[in-house]
């Protein structure tokens, strides 16, 4: 599933961009969404020839200065329809002026830039429309609104990873591996820096009212980097093997041919935690739910334990039971 989307949750400007798996591997994977400026920020679907010439030009133009709707307007209006050829390419994202302007600029009608309160491009955009409908369970309780809309927005993004990862043999041939997201938080556009995916198992066992808990192998690790993104995947639990595989998401801009990644360690050292349960019994899986927690504390539902280089979780099981129950009920 390809996804570039401009939207607001309770009106924060949020901006996310995927990384796309294809056939079971990763392609040569840029980054769709982009900083310009604290007030400014783009993505792009299409053709990355097309992306790396206007990125470029609108980093050169505007990263050092404040940003107005005006200026957007000129930038791309004064571009000509032969510039790209058929080389149809769009732009989305946020400029904040008086206002926060939600905008599209299609390469092919460079004379025109269109407004709304939101925009999706690529094959997800029904999908993630119904993902937007649904409540969020943060796992905690009542938040801020900054930080609620954060949680929410990982719970849309982590959700469309992991049912694409579990399913994806009745998808297409290619889904979302992570996704960068930026969102406007205390007057300026900020990425959320790094998620851990950790899956569970949980089966329930209707004779003892409980369960018994069992982490998935593989660990997912999304660190945004900033002008680059790092995702990586390791067995860890009764599977580690002592490999952490990673993968770079390059600007498209620059191929970063000098890039080591040999020396970046998976660590469990994250902002935040998107944990997917599977509730099982008899065999069967009788409902799914996503947890994001922002924190591990002692007191805090997901425990993280380190023995002979692996990581091994756990998640209280009594707020497990409680869900099941409810669930149930």
């Amino acid at each position: 599933m390809t996804l570039i989307a401009a939207y607001r949750h309770k009106g924060i400007p949020v901006l996310i961009g995927d990384m796309a798996l294809s056939k079971g591997e990763l392609r040569s994977l840029r980054k769709k969404v982009y900083l310009i400026n604290n007030n400014f920020a783009v993505g792009w679907t299409g053709y990355s020839v097309v992306a790396k010439e206007v990125i470029t030009a609108l980093k050169k133009a505007y990263s050092n200065k404040r940003v107005t709707k005006e200026s957007v307007e000129h930038f791309f209006k004064m571009h000509e329809v032969a510039d790209f050829g058929s080389l149809h390419t769009n732009f989305i994202g946020w400029v904040i002026d008086k206002e926060p302007y939600c905008f599209l600029w299609n390469c092919l009608y460079p004379k025109e830039i269109f407004y709304n309160d939101h925009f999706f491009e690529g094959s997800g955009e029904e999908y993630f429309e119904s993902l937007r409908k649904r409540e969020w369970d943060s796992g905690g309780s009542a938040l801020p609104v900054e930080e609620e809309a954060v949680l929410s927005v990982i719970n849309e993004v982590a959700h469309a990873r992991f049912e694409e990862s579990l399913y994806r043999k009745s998808w297409d041939l290619s889904f979302g591996a992570s996704y960068d997201i930026l969102i406007f938080l205390k007057g300026r556009f900020r990425y959320v820096r790094s998620i851990a995916y950790i899956g569970w198992d949980y089966f329930w066992d209707s004779h003892k009212g409980t369960g018994c808990l069992e982490q998935a192998p593989i660990i997912i690790k999304h660190n945004c980097m900033g002008e680059y993104s790092i995702i990586q995947e390791a067995l860890h639990g009764r599977y580690y093997d002592g490999r952490t595989i990673n993968y770079l998401s390059r600007p498209v801009y620059d191929d970063m041919p000098t890039a080591n990644l040999s020396d970046f360690p998976l660590t469990l050292q994250s902002d935040y935690y998107a944990n997917y349960f599977l509730f099982r019994e008899s065999g069967k899986t009788i409902f799914k739910i996503l947890l994001t927690v922002q924190k591990i504390t002692s007191e805090g539902p997901l425990r993280v334990k380190k023995h002979g280089g692996a990581y091994l979780l756990d998640y209280d099981t009594d707020e497990l039971d409680q869900i099941y129950r409810k669930h149930n009920t």
